[in-house]
């Protein structure tokens, strides 16, 4: 009674009761070892409690009930002595239930895994007494288990103890689990299918199967027939059609393993290497609906299945039936895949393109030579590019897109190094093909890492920077063939390829400020993989000598850059968090003069972040490293400059202009400007201070906003200006702008701006009357009132007594007022100046209201 209530689990609907019999149970196990004398109970002990004590204490669900059974099993063996008369050969020892304690103790099986693994491995091998009846356990009981993750756990199990009893997996779990996968019950048909593709891939069942013997030909029959059963019998459809969709992708994946491997001549054939109908037949079930499946998982379980099944074909074959195959899984792995990703471009469903683009980036590299590889690569580049329409982008796809364009130029690259070695000169990649290539993918990727999209998810777009960035150590290991096997007479790869690492480092410097955690510690995790020569994944290419994963060590100013990085890379985790990242790597980085720009770039932005732990660390830093004198770069005028060229380069883009407004203010009342001057350059030749093209392009990017947020940054940042004494002009263009704010229809903003405006007014040294009447006429009314004649008079007379000119106003309609507003009396030639395409400077005037899409909403929110 004992025994079985060890065992003791029953079903009830979707979970099982019985764990508190199986914990009582072990304790009752535990008594006996006290209660009764070692003559009476060794006997019965071995007999038996043994087997069901170590079956429990390796596979129960329950952790308590795992150690229950451990610590029982350990008080049985410790009372009898003599390793509980548990004896057996292991090589030239013996083992002995100590061992058994030992492996099985308190904290080992408190992980299920390890217990299943690692504990019901070493004594299903070791104690062969024990073997059957833990292999029975997991086939009858584990493999139909109702939660899903103990049935994947059992699954795995069995492939592993399968291994110490070849006969009895082939002969009897084998042929067991193919009846049981066209089952009725979802539990056991999804545990037995899943068993089935993991029996599969074991070598030594399948010599065992290649036997001259009548039951194995029908199970190697029952295994390539069981993918067209399952469908027969619609067993897709209905509660659990999306885990058995899985399930057959990983059969139909094995089904293509075993085809590849050799045979002897004597063995049927037929039942190893399968016909071209059934090939084509397995290859229509994985992309059926299992490859534009909504779920990851199964699109990717399907994409493995097809590129195994239809590359076997082309690998397996001899004679004149090779190319025709080799054909075939062409057609299904190369052309299929890429009519997909194009005609799916312009869908809203994305699933399809998705899978696809997976798929393509797991081809085999034979299917990949001189006469596709460019359609492959263009089509996956142009998945990569965010589409036009907001509701028609997919990030998941630019990450699948990405990540195989990746894969693929590792394989371009890998082959071209191995046909240069052999020299092969018929239909192999060349040096142009390879730099092509390369090149565009360092194209794709640069864009890649300024993908800063959003939908109601938030920011998707760091997915793609994330990958984007993983993915430049393939790149630049490409131009690293390039470069050691190119006639560089003249120079141009090796200033090339300075260029491109120079810009790659810089890029990722700049995400190393990014605002999100996850992705600053990609960037991090990256830009020291590439300066310490950790290298980055991919194969391919390079030689082994110690340098060889050292991809930038031709970058400008290379030792500077390396050292703001550590050594160890056990430091990393660490200095990528915010309270080093910015005031180490970042501090080092932005005075190095060709990565300055790069590292304040996203030094501006989490400045002026609106995270108060990120906007610290970044403050903080910034105004430590502006306080120090260094006398190989002007860090104050870099500083303003940036600012000056992102107000110009981003012109109305609120996720950039918004926290460089919010650094402007956080610099001015840090200090960081004081005493400092300094004369820009506009676009017709006339010279202006910093304060004054600061002040004019906060005015324009606050022109025509409905955002209230926004405007109060701005009247912050503008109140610095507008107390200044050194730049008179600066004081009228700030103040032109705080007045501006004192007309807004938003009562929030008139009566911020007021106050702001009242305390510029009143720190400044030399107060006039007409500074005087000011003040008391901002401080006499309630600006958050609604707007009226008398408020507008009173903003004229403040205007007359400042000495500053009423802005014009036209009659011409709403829009053009709004374009003479902005464009004629604030900022002439700002966007004149800008240094991106003008399809990011966007003119007031021109753009179509704000809520006319979802994604506009969803961008106003995320601010």
């Amino acid at each position: 009674k004992t025994a079985a209530a060890l065992l003791y689990d029953v079903r009830r609907g979707s979970h099982s009761v019985g764990a508190h019999v199986r914990d009582a149970a072990a304790y009752v196990c535990w008594s006996f070892a006290r209660a009764y004398s070692k003559s009476d109970f060794q006997e019965v002990f071995l007999g038996s409690l043994a087997t069901p004590l170590l079956v429990t204490s390796c596979f129960d669900r329950e952790v308590n009930v795992r150690r229950a059974a451990s610590a029982a099993f350990q008080e049985c063996v410790g009372r009898l002595g003599g390793g509980g008369g548990i004896v057996a050969k292991q090589g030239e020892e013996d083992v002995t239930g100590i061992d058994i304690v030992q492996k099985c103790d308190y904290f080992t099986i408190g992980s299920a895994r390890r217990a299943y693994l690692d504990v019901g491995f070493f004594i299903s091998q070791s104690f062969p007494a024990f073997r059957p009846a833990m292999l029975a356990h997991i086939l009858d009981v584990k493999i139909e288990h109702w939660e899903e993750s103990t049935r994947c756990l059992a699954v795995e199990t069995l492939g592993a103890l399968g291994e110490t009893d070849v006969e009895w997996t082939s002969t009897v779990a084998l042929p067991k689990l193919l009846r049981m996968s066209v089952d009725m019950d979802l539990p056991k048909r999804h545990g037995a299918t899943l068993g089935v593709a993991q029996l599969l891939l074991s070598k030594s069942v399948i010599e065992y199967l290649r036997n001259e013997n009548a039951n194995n030909i029908d199970t190697l029959r029952n295994a390539w027939n069981l993918v067209s059963e399952i469908e027969a019998k619609r067993l897709y459809r209905g509660k659990g059609g999306e885990i058995m969709r899985g399930a057959v992708c990983n059969v139909i994946e094995s089904l293509g393993r075993v085809a590849t491997l050799p045979s002897s001549s004597t063995s049927p054939s037929e039942f190893f290497k399968p016909g071209k109908q059934l090939i084509v037949q397995l290859c229509e079930s994985a992309t059926s609906e299992s490859l534009r499946h909504p779920k990851k998982e199964i699109r990717e379980a399907a994409a493995k299945a097809l590129v195994s099944i239809a590359s076997s074909s082309a690998l397996r074959v001899d004679g004149n039936e090779s190319i025709v195959e080799a054909t075939l899984a062409e057609q299904y792995l190369v052309t299929d895949r890429l009519r997909i990703v194009q005609q799916t471009m312009d869908e809203s469903s994305s699933f399809s393109r998705r899978g696809s683009a997976y798929a393509l980036g797991i081809v085999p590299d034979v299917f990949i030579n001189s006469s596709n590889w460019r359609a492959i690569l263009t089509s996956l580049l142009e998945a990569t590019v965010p589409e036009d329409n907001p509701e028609m982008r997919d990030a998941e796809t630019r990450v699948d897109a990405v990540i195989a364009s990746q894969n693929i130029l590792c394989k371009i690259n890998a082959k071209y190094s191995a046909s240069s070695a052999c020299g092969e000169k018929d239909d192999v990649i060349s040096i142009s093909d390879l730099k092509d290539a390369a090149d565009m993918c360092l194209e794709a990727f640069l864009k890649g890492v300024e993908d800063y999209s959003v939908d109601k998810r938030g920011d998707v777009g760091s997915w793609v920077r994330e990958a984007s960035m993983r993915a430049f150590s393939e790149v630049l290991r490409c131009f690293q063939t390039i470069s050691k096997c190119s006639d560089d007479s003249d120079g141009v790869v090796v200033d090339e390829y300075e260029t491109k690492c120079t810009t790659i480092l810089g890029v990722l410097l700049k995400q190393c400020g990014e605002k999100i955690d996850r992705t600053r510690t990609v960037a991090f995790e990256s830009l020291f993989a590439l300066l310490r020569g950790t290298g980055g994944g991919g194969g391919g290419g390079g030689d082994d000598d110690d340098d060889s994963h050292v991809f930038v060590s031709n970058a400008k100013d290379f030792e500077l850059i390396q050292a703001c990085v550590p050594v160890d890379a056990k430091d990393v985790s660490s200095e990528a968090g915010l309270q080093r990242v910015f005031s180490h790597c970042l501090t080092k980085a932005v005075l190095v003069a060709p990565y300055a720009d790069y590292a304040l770039s996203g030094w501006v932005a989490s400045t002026g972040a609106v995270t108060e732990s990120l906007a610290k660390a970044a403050s903080t830093a910034l105004l430590s490293v502006l306080s120090k004198e260094d006398e190989r770069v002007d860090l104050k005028e870099k500083v303003a400059t940036h600012l000056i060229e992102t107000f110009d380069a981003y012109s109305k883009i609120d996720r950039v202009t918004v926290p460089a407004i919010r650094c402007v203010d956080v610099l001015f009342t840090g200090g960081a400007f004081d005493s400092f001057s300094l004369t820009i350059k506009t676009p017709d030749g006339a010279s202006k201070d910093y304060k004054t093209a600061l002040s004019d392009r906060i005015r324009f990017e606050c022109a025509g906003t409905r955002d209230v947020s926004k405007y109060i940054l701005a009247a912050n940042a503008l109140s610095h200006v507008a107390s200044c004494t050194d730049s008179v002009e600066a004081k009228e263009s700030a103040r032109l702008g705080l007045l501006a704010m004192m007309r807004n229809k938003f009562p929030r903003v008139r009566q911020i701006a007021s106050e702001v405006l009242h305390m510029a007014l009143s720190s400044e040294d030399d107060v006039d009357a007409n500074t005087e009447e000011v003040m008391g006429m901002l401080t006499a009314r309630f600006w958050e009132a609604t707007m009226n004649a008398e408020m507008k008079e009173a903003i004229h007379v403040i205007y007359a007594k400042l000495g500053l000119e009423i802005p014009k106003q036209t009659t011409a309609g709403k829009k053009d007022a709004l374009k003479t507003i902005t464009e004629e009396n604030i900022v002439p030639g700002v966007l004149a100046s800008s240094k991106v395409p003008t399809t990011h400077a966007k003119k007031i005037g021109d753009t179509a209201d704000e809520n006319s899409s979802y994604q506009s909403l969803v961008e106003f929110s995320g601010r």
